[in-house]
């Protein structure tokens, strides 16, 4: 309950929700019905104001009152109303250039006092609608967007259907609702009065104050909103506006911002001379106006309206004026010619010198003249055409003026000279906004100046009487003027004609007789070109030239290709990207680099947490940080480094991206799970080539994984509720493929179609990754190029040993630690994870120097906080059935029948293989674990043909060991050989960083290409065509010593060459980047490399 200051009594209920707020993905888009609540709702408090931020208002800037959350509606009633309905109700919107302002700004003891009481009977509603960019954004409206434009103006609609179905409960009468607005809520009324869209939703409309100044425009706001899109990163000198992919980029990244930060740009653009024009006349079956504005007027529907203003408005041309020395006026003709020019550039007509030397004529007469030239142009003209409009139309119409100038402090004084009343004074009688000191005499004014409204209301006319107030009549022009002959006796002067005849009928009428081809314009283009200088004027500050984010230049088109499609997480939602398009060998491949899978944090020793959203395009065209290794075996690393590292690497195709539905192949990279990253691969050379050669069109993944003592660290298999997760390496892996699984369909992958190829270290994960239950849908083939796996079962202790030979040498636990005891061990990973992460790197590497030969390395464990979680019968029983190909190295030269010499390519891993080493009668000297680089080529030589592949052919006898569970469980081994299983090998070479310089067999690479692309799709080595590449023979110069032949059986691939003794038993090899990066930006941990 309310009252007023005669105790005049109403009910008002505050910050009803009249549609669902419009967050998030709801940002720029129409509003939806609210939600049902549970309960009783308060609503005695109003709601925070929707966001704006402005320097064109007194009003304090407050973040901490103003939300997104702000679509409510108050109602102001009365108990008549209440207890007898059918009162009739205004909708009021409230006024401040479309960019700031609220419901807050109204009086509510006013408002009781005119309105919501037992004897006026009249249900007042106020709203807060959306502002500024977040109320009248426009990109390009002639594309089909997943935003909608004029959304403010929807928020007005959806009020007006709240009305229509709700405010019967309050006493209201939905037969008879009026739509008062003041200022830019009167133009927006305008709008909505035009729109077909609210037809049986109004049936008076109450016009104070607002200009229609931009009604022709179909690109209003285009390059307002671009340019608040600039300043937030959202856009750059790339973005293709005319490309409906490159601004749904655009929204997306906007739709991630913080409505704080969009309205502080916005701000922005403001102060540099910009300003969004509030309603936009778009057009089509979505918009709201539907159809032009030309064409709208002339169906307005034919209720009645009421218009009006003050005396003097906003009267620009004061800022044309210069005082001189003795505190003269005169008119300053070059800033008169600023606003002639502005106002005449919104047609469009043959001699503009002409119509603007005419203007500066009109309005340099007189001081007065040319405080009038705003008012004249845009409010007195807008009037007069929405009356005239009406009459025409049919309808009824009521013009006035509010002329009384004795206000004094009955409103909220500010410093402006100038005339009065002006813009708005009137409200203090109507709405209370600014309302001070009243005198008696205010409240006298204010009871006859509301009861105008008050009649129009009830009565469709002003007139009472006391108020003799007659309809618009457009030859007479005549109009209503309030104020007072007298002002002892408040006699009002009534009714006037010829409203402003001579000084608008410029505008009107002249114009169109001093040129040719006159007409609305229908472009923003010139009007923006004027903006800042005007602006300027008018607000008298400097305007600084448009400032472009630094940034905004760094996309470079000959370098980012954008592509003409989205690259978006169509799944998740993660954010925009964009890539790089490389050609290499004529072929053309899209690569994005350094996507975020999964983030550490501060999780340490645990699996990742899934991305952050980012509000930005996220430039994907170089490789981020790679994960933190450490290893005597590896070379000095290039790139960078970071435990913020699960980044992975996409490269497509134009036909995968178009298209869709392409095989997927997700590479895990090996380096004895404490060196190499996913970052190695050279642009040229890389695995990619292999695939991307005719148009092969598969989507090839490679990440990051969590490697040595961070990625394995296990300080007691028996404690399953600790603090930290064992296995993290391949809890990273399982978020490589969950994200792809999500996300892939974006960048033109099958998600139902993708192969996990492990190489080296890689193939052990991948080959326990069989029987992860949490993996069985997220990869459907799996190819190998195997290690020695008799660890994998059998492994003793499963990391413990080093996990805590470490933790003691960085000082994080003793010989004396016990680690039965589960407080030990916390405080042990505790510390461990304050540990800098180069010192742990160090003490890996110095128990490595040392001879220590227990790697931290992936195993299947089991419990409620492990990886795979079930027993180990229950884990081998859950074995995924699925294609698998085993890929060997095998160079066999038959340089006579009985002479063969095989070389077999292999890592460091192999001369942990004891029996192996056995086998071969080799002895390793102990300097080979300080000197030997990553993927070193080791030449083993062996003669007999037999002996060869006895030894050397052991992708199948690794495969055979790894399926082989007789020695674990017969039970179980005979259960599994019922099994049936796919399963193919190939022995061949297989370079991923091939040396330059390196000749390499064509024949080898396509027939071997062929082989794997044909698993890669369809499970098979079967190659599809019927092409013959064993007569396809090629010679070499003789200087070359090289000859090459080629067989293909089905199974086995032989490449038959010359290899000489000398080859070299170690070769340094050092890698490049995809992209190389400027020396002076790499980051290189050197302290990883003393």
């Amino acid at each position: 309950m309310s009252k007023g200051s005669k105790n005049e009594t109403g009910y008002v209920f505050l910050g009803i929700p009249y549609a669902k707020p419009p967050l998030n993905e709801l940002r720029f888009k129409k509003p939806l019905p609210p939600d049902n609540w549970n309960g009783i709702k308060s609503t005695k408090k109003l709601k925070k104001n929707c966001l704006w931020n402005s320097g064109e208002t007194s009003r304090k800037w407050d973040p901490n009152e103003m939300s997104e959350d702000c679509l409510y509606i108050n109602v102001y009633t009365s108990k008549w109303c209440m207890d007898n309905g059918g009162c009739p109700v205004i909708l009021f919107l409230h006024g401040g250039q479309y960019i700031f302002g609220g419901s807050d700004l109204l009086n509510e003891s006013t408002l009781v006092e005119n309105f919501a009481n037992n004897e006026r009977k009249v249900i007042f509603t106020s709203i807060n609608f959306r502002l500024g960019s977040l109320g009248y954004f426009s990109l390009n409206g002639r594309l089909n967007l997943s935003m909608d434009t004029n959304v403010a103006l929807f928020d007005v609609l959806k009020s007006l259907e709240w009305i229509n179905k709700e405010i019967d409960i309050f006493g209201g009468n939905s037969g008879n609702v009026a739509i008062m607005g003041h200022s830019a809520g009167a133009t927006a009324a305008a709008y909505v009065y035009t729109s077909p869209r609210s037809k049986g939703l109004i049936h008076k409309m109450i016009f104070l104050g607002g200009p229609i100044v931009y009604p022709y425009f179909k690109n209003s706001n285009e390059d307002y909103s671009r340019r608040v899109s600039i300043l937030t990163n959202c856009s750059n000198n790339v973005t293709n506006w005319n490309s409906k992919n490159d601004v749904e980029i655009v929204l997306y990244c906007l739709r991630n911002i913080n409505g704080t930060d969009i309205v502080k740009y916005q701000r922005m653009v403001d102060e540099y001379g910009y300003r969004i024009y509030g309603p936009i006349s778009d057009i089509g079956k979505d918009s709201f106006m539907i159809k032009p504005w030309g064409e709208l007027i002339k169906k307005r529907p034919k209720i009645p309206i009421l218009v009006g203003g003050t005396k003097y408005e906003i009267q620009e041309g004061n800022n044309a004026l210069q005082i001189l020395p003795n505190n003269s006026m005169v008119v300053d003709i070059d800033k008169l010619k600023i606003l002639c020019q502005t106002y005449i550039y919104l047609y469009t007509m043959k001699d503009y010198d002409k119509v603007i030397e005419k203007c500066i004529e009109k309005y340099k007469v007189s001081i007065d003249q040319t405080r009038s030239i705003s008012d004249d142009a845009l409010f007195f003209k807008t009037n007069y055409e929405l009356c005239d409009e009406a009459a025409k139309n049919g309808g009824k119409a009521f013009l006035y003026q509010f002329n009384y100038d004795k206000i004094g402090d009955a409103r909220k004084r500010y410093n402006i000279p100038l005339p009065e009343p002006n813009h708005g004074f009137d409200l203090i009688y109507i709405t209370g906004e600014k309302k001070n000191n009243f005198r008696d005499i205010d409240y006298k004014i204010q009871s006859m100046y509301s009861k105008m409204f008050v009649n129009f209301i009830k009565n469709n006319d002003p007139s009472d009487k006391d108020i003799s107030f007659d309809e618009y009549n457009e030859k007479k022009r005549n109009y209503f003027v309030f104020d007072f002959d007298n002002e002892k006796n408040l006699s009002l002067i009534g009714m006037k004609n010829g409203y402003h005849k001579g000084d608008i009928d410029f505008w009107l009428y002249d114009i169109y007789k001093i040129t040719e081809n006159v007409s609305p314009k229908e472009d923003e283009s010139d009007w923006v070109r004027l903006s800042p200088t005007y602006f300027g004027l008018v607000t008298g500050s400097d305007i600084n030239n448009f400032t472009y984010p630094e940034n905004y230049w760094n996309s470079n088109r000959e370098y980012l290709d954008k592509l003409e499609y989205p690259i978006n997480f169509s799944s998740s939602n993660y954010g925009y990207v964009y890539g790089a398009k490389i050609i290499t060998n004529n072929n053309e491949k899209y690569a994005f680099l350094g996507i975020p899978y999964g983030l550490v944090m501060k999780n340490r020793f645990k699996a990742s947490e899934p991305p952050k959203k980012w509000r930005e395009i996220k430039n994907l065209t170089y490789y981020d940080d790679s994960c933190f290794v450490k290893s005597y075996k590896s070379t000095k690393n290039s790139t960078k480094m970071s435990e913020e590292c699960l980044r992975l690497n996409i490269i497509t195709t134009e036909y995968c991206l178009m298209h869709g539905k392409c095989p997927v192949l997700v590479i895990i990279s090996g380096g004895e799970f404490n060196f190499m990253n996913r970052n190695i691969y050279n642009g040229n050379k890389t695995i990619g080539d292999l695939f991307y050669q005719d148009k092969k069109n598969i989507v090839l993944v490679e990440g990051n994984y969590r490697k040595g003592i961070i990625g394995n660290l296990n300080l007691n298999s028996n404690y399953y509720n600790l603090s930290m997760h064992r296995n993290v390496g391949l809890h990273d892996i399982h978020d490589i493929l969950k994200w792809v699984h999500n996300e892939i369909s974006s960048f033109g992958g099958n998600s139902r179609d993708v192969t996990l190829m492990g190489l080296g270290d890689g193939a052990i994960c991948g080959s326990i990754l069989l029987y992860s239950e949490k993996d069985k849908n997220f990869f459907h083939k799996l190819i190998l190029i195997p290690l020695s796996y008799d660890y994998i079962w059998n492994k003793k202790n499963n990391n413990e040993n080093i996990s805590r030979e470490i933790a003691i040498s960085v000082g994080c636990a003793n010989t004396t630690t016990n680690w039965n005891s589960y407080d030990n061990i916390e405080y042990t990973i505790k510390c461990l994870r304050s540990v800098d992460i180069v010192k742990l790197m160090k003490s890996e590497k110095k128990l490595e120097n040392e001879g220590y030969y227990d790697k931290a390395l992936p195993f299947i464990d089991f419990g409620n906080n492990s990886f795979f979680q079930y027993s180990l019968n229950e884990t081998v029983m859950k074995k995924i059935n699925i294609p698998i190909l085993m890929i060997g190295y095998l160079i066999k030269n038959e340089t006579s029948d009985d002479s063969i010499f095989c070389k077999f390519y292999i890592n460091y891993i192999t001369f942990n293989n004891n029996s192996l080493i056995n086998s071969l009668n080799l002895s390793i000297p102990a300097p080979i674990y300080n000197t030997i680089w990553r993927d070193e080529n080791i030449g083993l030589f062996l003669t007999g043909k037999n002996e060869c592949l006895k030894n050397f052919n052991f992708t199948r006898g690794s495969f055979i060991y790894h399926s082989n569970f007789l020695t674990l469980n017969p039970n179980l081994y005979n259960i599994l050989s019922l099994k049936n299983e796919s399963t193919f090998f190939i022995e061949s070479i297989f370079s991923i960083e091939k040396n330059s310089n390196t000749r390499t067999d064509p024949i080898v690479d396509v027939t071997f290409q062929k082989s794997l692309i044909n698993f890669i799709k369809t499970g098979s080595l079967e190659l599809k065509d019927e092409e013959s590449v064993e007569d396809d023979i090629i010679t070499y110069p003789e200087n070359d010593n090289i000859s090459l032949e080629v067989k293909f059986n089905g199974e086995i691939i032989y490449q038959q060459t010359l290899v000489k003794e000398d080859d070299g038993t170690f070769k340094k090899y050092l890698y490049k980047n995809l992209i190389e990066n400027d020396e002076d930006e790499m980051i290189i941990h050197e302290e990883l490399f003393e």
